[in-house]
């Protein structure tokens, strides 16, 4: 991860001395590659860089450059060098139609034996009238000498240059001064003699100028100093045979526009130089070097020495560029970093010299390769130093109970010992991550682990069962606020958000959790607290939610306990206390017969109560022995039951006059009640002269089970409240029914338990349909999870075709 600027812990003294030793560094690698830059070339180095960047110069000979060169033919035929100054005289009478020749022979010396030849010479190259003769410097006992053609010679050419090329210390020549003489008279290079006398003079003079100030008198003097652009190797130019041109088998006219230099290339026969482009093969004759000097002044292809100044800031951007990665990147960037820069220093040399211009690039990379590992040596032994003190610091620690550190060894070296710290603690860290990975999965309570952004880290396997079940994505990773968010608070906090429960701020406003509602039905308490590292910063949160619905559960029981002693059950009680007070009373005592009925009401009304409440409790407490039951002879166990009760309110009770085997795993006493209260209901609720319908049937691997009245009929909007505690209801016309409203409560408590289903249909005035379903004996073995498929509307066609059947 690439990062601008270190963190170093939070620790002002850290950034502080980094800083001081990044500066220290810079300071003196700055001095190191800023002298080495100066030096504007580093010898052999940067000759060798030249040398192997300079084919990406190379580029296709001009077409209007001819050599005439002096070679070995010639020399065979015409006899050993120097020849004649008349076969001269006639080589350049062949040649009489270029634009400009440029004759490389030397001419200093009259021809004594032959002096006609002198003057055949001259009067060639008059009537030519564009010949450029060369001077030479010499050196003769220990003085410099300036070698320049006879004076004949000198009236008749149409100018002079200088033909010197500057070798460098391993040999190669791979620059020319082109302006060398002494104060009072300077020569330019042969080639740009040429050049100025066809009328192509640049427009600048390319190469580097000599320091300002005079010049010595007797001093020679060079300027404007010019890397040779090389246009390719050894025989790169169109060469012609001067034996050929003489024999005439070269046309003259071949010659027309063309600038023509004259030299030999014998070996043994004139000047030949080692070049950066000559590689294995024979050195590069003068003549042939000059022609590429002539095609880099006719094209633009200058390569100039830049300043010492230009040089060495070259060689420091690069360096500064390093250093700002050092102090901020990671160190896999730095390497990648200096690696590119050290990539890009080559190719801003080569783009350079495309442009002309020659920057020396060894200083630049020798201050990246000795920058890179001088910091990263240094950096590593400051890393070395802090983990082997944090290291101490931790084998000082108390580890977790029941583990020991391993025995120390006995080690010499400093890096033994600090591999050995480092395998302590690896090892400890491992025995606190397993602590602390068993410990979490262990809890009963679902427990997250989260970073301060609210990001789950670590979630026990409790809050995998709860929520992964409901993803298609693993908890780690997911964002705590969008796990929480379809949990719904109990109440109304200062929580606005589930984000606000991981603001610091806010959390201390719900340190004893909120109470929300799962989609199972559940209760869960979300707690939250913050953990911090070592600098007391905020690391994270670790979030528990706490199933409390059993604890819901039981405070609802109690609270119903305390509603029913002090209301239900005290009202009876108070009546019957009331009754003896008022039978004490002579005056206001009731008859015999009437006290006595009464107080047997109230005590009726008390003990069915207590008999309701307790039916409820225990089926939602104890513990259900389940066996393979009829469910036809239960419903005509309850049926008989109540037999009395229908014929004292004058309601019928009506059955199919076929009762099939219907098996079921049921608890057979507590599903009997359920069929007892369905059915007392239907007769409580039912007025005089109606019947109460009951039927049995199987669809789908479920016993279906129906019970309908024709009494008054409950509104719909009341009928999502019909399983609740203390739940009553009574429409306009029906009579006052005593009871507590927990008979459905037990209902719905029981079929729970029993894995069943239960539906209720009910329209005002027509009567009400209880139905419910268990799941069959034989599907219950197998471990069957059937689906309820019978609608309402299908069973009310069966019910009213057992209208007329009675029992």
């Amino acid at each position: 991860m690439i990062r601008l600027w270190p963190r170093w812990g939070g620790h002002r003294a850290g950034w502080s001395l980094l800083l001081r030793e990044w500066l220290l560094s810079l300071l003196l690698m700055g001095g190191l590659v800023g002298w080495l830059g100066w030096q504007n070339g580093l010898g052999r180095l940067d000759q060798t860089l030249y040398d192997g960047l300079l084919p990406q110069l190379q580029r296709s000979a001009r077409p209007d450059i001819t050599l005439v060169t002096l070679d070995d033919a010639s020399i065979h035929v015409l006899g050993r060098w120097p020849w004649r100054r008349a076969v001269l005289a006639a080589l350049l009478s062949r040649t009489a139609q270029a634009k400009v020749v440029g004759l490389d022979v030397i001419l200093s010396e009259p021809d004594l034996n032959q002096p006609l030849d002198d003057v055949l010479l001259a009067e060639a190259m008059r009537q030519h009238g564009r010949v450029i003769l060369p001077v030479v410097l010499s050196q003769r006992g220990g003085q410099l000498e300036l070698l320049e053609p006879i004076p004949l010679l000198q009236r008749a050419a149409a100018g002079q240059g200088h033909i010197h090329l500057e070798l460098d210390p391993d040999g190669l020549a791979r620059s020319v001064y082109l302006q060398e003489g002494f104060a009072n008279r300077t020569y330019p290079h042969l080639t740009l003699a040429m050049l100025q006398w066809a009328g192509h003079k640049p427009d600048r003079i390319p190469g580097m100028r000599r320091p300002a100030g005079g010049a010595a008198p007797g001093v020679w003097q060079r300027d404007y100093w010019m890397q040779v652009p090389f246009a390719g190797p050894v025989g790169h130019f169109r060469q012609v045979s001067a034996l050929d041109v003489l024999q005439g088998r070269v046309d003259p006219a071949s010659f027309r526009d063309q600038y023509v230099l004259i030299g030999a290339s014998a070996v043994g026969l004139g000047d030949a130089y080692p070049t950066p482009v000559s590689g294995t093969s024979r050195a590069m004759p003068g003549v042939e070097v000059m022609a590429n000097v002539l095609d880099s002044l006719l094209g633009g292809q200058r390569l100039e020495r830049v300043t010492p100044l230009w040089s060495m800031l070259f060689a420091l951007l690069p360096l500064l560029l390093a250093y700002v990665a050092f102090l901020s990147l990671s160190p896999r960037w730095i390497l990648l970093t200096t690696v590119a820069l050290a990539l890009a220093v080559l190719l801003a040399t080569v783009w350079l010299m495309r442009a002309g211009w020659w920057l020396p690039p060894s200083a630049a990379l020798i201050g990246l390769g000795i920058a890179y590992p001088a910091w990263s040596w240094r950096r590593l032994e400051a890393a070395l130093r802090y983990l082997g003190e944090a290291f101490e610091r931790l084998r000082d620690e108390p580890q977790p109970f029941g583990l020991v550190d391993a025995a120390p060894e006995q080690l010499t070296t400093v890096l033994d010992q600090r591999i050995m710290l480092v395998r302590q603690a690896m090892e400890r860290a491992a025995d606190w991550r397993r602590l602390v990975f068993d410990g979490l999965n262990s809890l009963p309570d679902a427990t997250l682990i989260t970073d301060a952004a609210g990001t789950i880290l670590l979630a026990n396997q409790a809050a995998a069962r709860r929520f992964e079940a409901a993803l298609t994505e693993p908890l780690p990773g997911r964002h705590l606020a969008h796990l929480l968010l379809p949990l719904q608070p109990q109440e109304a906090s200062n929580i606005l958000a589930w984000l606000d429960l991981l603001d610091p701020g806010k959390i201390a406003e719900v340190a004893d959790g909120i109470e929300v509602g799962a989609g199972d039905g559940s209760r869960l308490l979300v707690k939250c607290a913050p953990f911090f590292n070592a600098r007391r910063e905020l690391n994270g949160w670790i979030v528990n939610l706490v199933d409390i619905s059993s604890l819901r559960q039981a405070e609802r029981g109690r609270d119903d306990a305390l509603r029913f002693l002090s209301h239900d059950m005290r009202s009876p009680q108070a009546s019957i206390l009331a009754l003896i007070e008022l039978q004490r009373s002579p005056g206001r005592a009731l008859p015999q017969e009437e006290f006595l009925q009464r107080l047997a009401q109230y005590a009726g009304r008390a003990l069915g109560l207590a008999e309701n409440f307790v039916q409820l409790a225990r089926a939602e407490a104890q513990q259900y022995h389940f066996a393979e039951e009829n469910l036809s002879e239960l419903l005509l166990d309850a049926l008989d039951e109540l037999w009395v009760n229908a014929q004292e309110k004058g309601v019928t009770l009506v059955q199919p006059d076929t009762h099939p085997e219907a098996p079921v795993l049921a608890d057979r006493v507590l599903l009997t009640r359920v069929l007892i209260n369905l059915l007392s209901n239907a007769i409580k609720y039912s007025p005089a002269g109606t019947s109460v319908f009951s039927q049995i049937h199987y669809e789908g691997g479920w016993w279906w089970c129906s019970i309908r009245d024709q009494g008054y009929g409950i509104p719909p909007e009341r009928q999502t409240e019909l399983f609740q505690r203390f739940k009553r209801f009574r429409t306009s016309g029906q009579p006052e029914e005593e009871g507590v409203g927990l008979g459905l409560a037990f209902v719905k408590t029981v079929l729970d338990r029993h894995g069943g289903i239960i539906e209720v249909d009910s329209t005002i005035g027509q009567g009400t349909t209880f139905r419910f379903a268990l799941l069959s004996a034989a599907g219950a073995d197998a471990g069957e999870t059937a689906i309820a498929p019978p609608a309402v509307q299908t069973e009310h066609a069966r019910m009213d075709d057992a209208d007329s059947s009675t029992g």
